[in-house]
């Protein structure tokens, strides 16, 4: 298979050899390549892959013919954090700050935290929007600050929020994009 000719209509399945290539048999009329797949079994670069021939109604060696990566046998980069296992990708947790739970992967809402003390509270934003809620950080005025937005039925959600301490208060702001959302802020000192 040739897939990344310059000029993409001489991409195709061909027969190879010493002299000019020809293309194969059962990949040389228009409807022979609508919707093709081809596994390569060998090969230095794409041993082992599957592609998909993506163009409709191709007039050989005239129209394009775009080949898309469907599968790759080969696949085994994993990195920091993530393990491929044969066929299954696996993520290797620390059972502190992501946790599994059946809806998929969740932010933990930490336990254990060093410091001295800890303020824990929550608030709900009732109506999408931008929000601003005043918590008292006494006596946290040098805390760190965790925020969490949550959705009803407790998952964490990408919620982007911002913090400012001032006069003794912690100023929690947001934009939420639908109601209910509970937002929950952990103090610590």
């Amino acid at each position: 298979m040739v897939k990344d000719q310059s000029t993409p209509s001489q991409n195709g399945i061909y027969v190879t050899g010493a002299g000019a290539w020809t293309r194969t048999t059962d990949a040389d009329l228009e409807p022979e390549l609508d919707a093709a797949a081809v596994s390569v079994l060998s090969g230095t670069v794409n041993g082992d892959t599957q592609w998909f021939q993506t163009e409709q109604s191709v007039t050989i060696g005239t129209d394009a013919n775009l080949w898309v990566l469907i599968g790759n046998q080969n696949y085994t980069a994993d990195g920091e954090g993530i393990e491929l296992v044969g066929n299954e990708f696996t993520i290797e947790l620390d059972g502190n700050s992501i946790i599994k739970s059946s809806a998929g992967l969740k932010v933990n809402t930490p336990t254990g935290w060093t410091g001295a003390s800890k303020k824990v509270g929550s608030f709900t934003v009732v109506s999408a929007g931008a929000f601003t809620q005043s918590v008292s950080a006494s006596p946290y005025a040098d805390s760190d600050i965790l925020v969490q937005c949550r959705d009803t039925n407790d998952e964490v959600i990408d919620v982007a929020v911002d913090t400012t301490l001032s006069a003794g208060n912690i100023t929690i702001s947001g934009y939420a994009p639908e109601n209910s959302y509970l937002i929950k802020y952990i103090l610590i000192a």
